[in-house]
């Protein structure tokens, strides 16, 4: 089966725009697999705004979230991928094919949550710490970002995953970081910026402490999450076969099945082509060059950060307080 793209080394800006292609023409099918857990998710971040004693139901709904929501992940990444190479899935069968590998997406939440103490911890660490840890923990976002396409698509398990996602990224550890950048400043621009807005309408509306204000604040953010999410994640699942395409010959691969003979047509599925992962290469987890680019990375990470900072809460303190800033 012809995929729906050729399958060739891509730019970012070829990926965004065959994600812009791919995304239009499987719209209501990647926002119906998303829909169910966003809407649940807005509704449980919405209930301390209902009744303060709802706080802490909303604390544990959102770990009940956190895990449906890699569960979503990886069904969406599923269908996005079978879209890609022409053999598009409903929403029940994205679901039905995700539902064997719940115990891997679970452990790889729990990894998620355990590097997060790991970062923090090696923060903490004077100078080596101070200036390697943001960019590894830059890093770690990318390869948890590909870590669930990575355990529906080869079927491994979670720590397989995440080395696999670090083997995939760290041969181009510079392309990687500026791909994760460009989608970074995408999404904020997207989703930030109607944000704003929302927030100066609910603040001179409703009142920042209004409930009416929150709740229309959540609304508007699931409806923005809702259409940005599964753009962003449909970038993300083209990078991981463009990183596959690059490093192991994925469109080689692919092209040698489609020449072969259709005798056997259901077991060569261009999915199946995904399986064939070569053998991890054995070796230091980190390298001494790898640490450098850590370091340089941190640098323009917190440089970044600072920028962010001063600009963004500066725009933030004047639409929320416009008075003292000599608006209206």
């Amino acid at each position: 089966m012809k995929p729906n793209f050729l399958l060739t080394p891509l730019t970012t800006g070829q990926i965004l725009d065959r994600a812009f292609r791919l995304y239009r023409r499987n719209f209501f099918n990647f926002i119906g697999i998303l829909a169910a857990v966003q809407i649940i998710s807005a509704s449980i971040s919405a209930l301390p705004a209902i009744s303060p004693n709802l706080a802490l139901v909303s604390g544990l709904g959102s770990i009940v979230v956190s895990l449906l929501g890699v569960y979503v992940s990886a069904a969406l990444s599923l269908a996005i991928a079978h879209a890609y190479l022409d053999e598009p899935i409903g929403i029940g069968e994205a679901y039905r094919q995700t539902t064997p590998h719940i115990a891997s997406l679970f452990l790889l939440l729990v990894l998620s949550f355990a590097a997060g103490i790991a970062f923090v911890i090696w923060l903490i660490i004077p100078l080596v710490g101070w200036f390697t840890a943001p960019g590894m923990l830059f890093m770690w976002s990318i390869i948890a970002g590909i870590a669930s396409p990575i355990i529906v698509l080869e079927q491994v398990d979670g720590v397989k995953a995440v080395r696999r996602g670090w083997e995939l990224v760290r041969g181009r550890f510079w392309a990687v970081a500026g791909f994760a950048a460009v989608i970074g400043l995408l999404t904020f621009v997207i989703s930030v910026g109607p944000s704003l807005v929302a927030l100066l309408f609910i603040n001179t509306t409703f009142g920042v402490t209004s409930a009416v204000g929150t709740l229309i604040n959540t609304a508007i953010t699931l409806f923005i999450g809702l259409f940005v999410t599964p753009l962003m994640l449909t970038s993300y699942v083209l990078f991981y076969l463009d990183l596959r395409v690059r490093q192991e010959g994925l469109d080689i691969m692919l092209m040698g099945q489609m020449e072969e003979e259709d005798e056997y047509a259901a077991e060569k599925s261009p999915l199946n082509i995904l399986r064939n992962v070569p053998q991890a290469p054995s070796g230091s987890l980190i390298t001494g060059e790898e640490f450098k680019n850590f370091f340089l990375l941190s640098l323009i990470v917190i440089a970044i950060f600072v920028v962010f900072v001063v600009v963004f809460g500066a725009s933030a303190a004047a639409l929320i307080n416009p008075s003292q800033f000599g608006g209206f």
